[in-house]
């Protein structure tokens, strides 16, 4: 703001002495207006600032408590896919080999494969809705504080804590789809003519892209996983982000959140 243009004062200020003193007083007005002005705008941008802050950090609370709902709703859509499928299948079985049915077909022994699939896929998505452990942890309470670095250490601790829940057994809905699809894939197995070495090929095929997910895309990356966390955790001093004065008295501790994408432990 540019320097106001204040009028000459009287010539003597002995004669005129009150002169002086409203300059003075105007001037301690105008600057005291200016630092009032400077100090609204900032309190203004500091309310939007706060303002926006909440609404973000209530939309991540309300995306992360909403995520194990719908967690829940894909393991109970896929056991619902999986039992449909499960039912028309057994159903489709009865009508074409039926011993009402003249000749008598029996099923042969390729019928089932479908179905021990589809079997697997319920079971392991009942897994991730149902299993529920003999023991539990028990996790640090939020930290505590005024500020906007507490406010940060809340939340990301509060969306570490959702997204464990939600990856603890999400292995196991990744198996579960798998199995779906191989048994979608090999539900025509009985009603197809096949040597029998054609069908021990699709079905050991099938045995092999399951236990190759398993071993590959579930196991391996854990191990790896462990055996990194192992050996930075023990070149750092055991992996525990050093402590850092905030908004409160008390230091606390950086929390990393899990990636949302990360997989489960098996």
């Amino acid at each position: 703001m540019s320097e106001p243009i204040w009028p000459d004062p009287p010539l003597d200020p002995v004669v005129h002495p009150e002169a002086l003193k409203l300059r003075y007083a105007a001037i301690l007005e105008s600057i005291k207006a200016d630092r009032d002005l400077l100090a609204a705008r900032q309190d203004d941008a500091q309310k939007v600032e706060d303002d926006l802050r909440s609404a973000l950090h209530s939309a991540y609370i309300e995306v992360a408590k909403d995520s194990i709902a719908r967690s829940l709703q894909r393991a109970q859509f896929l056991t619902t896919v999986a039992g449909t499928i499960v039912t028309l299948y057994t159903g489709l079985l009865g009508l074409v080999y039926s011993l009402a049915t003249k000749p008598i077909r029996p099923l042969p022994a390729r019928g089932i494969v479908p179905a021990v699939f589809l079997g697997l896929a319920l079971v392991f998505s009942a897994t991730y809705v149902a299993f529920l452990r003999s023991k539990t942890r028990r996790g640090r309470p939020l930290p505590s504080g005024i500020g906007a670095d507490i406010q940060e250490q809340r939340l990301v601790s509060f969306i570490a804590w959702v997204s464990v829940s939600i990856q603890q057994r999400a292995w196991a809905m990744r198996i579960a789809v798998i199995c779906l699809g191989e048994g979608v894939a090999l539900l025509p197995l009985p009603f197809i003519s096949l040597k029998h070495w054609q069908t021990l090929t699709l079905v050991c095929l099938a045995i092999g892209v399951l236990m190759g997910w398993i071993v590959f895309a579930e196991i391996v990356p854990q191990v790896w996983k462990k055996i990194g966390h192992h050996s930075s955790g023990g070149e750092s001093g055991g992996g525990v982000a050093p402590a850092r004065t905030t908004g409160s008295s008390s230091p606390v501790r950086t929390v990393e959140a899990p990636d949302p994408t990360s997989r489960g432990q098996p």
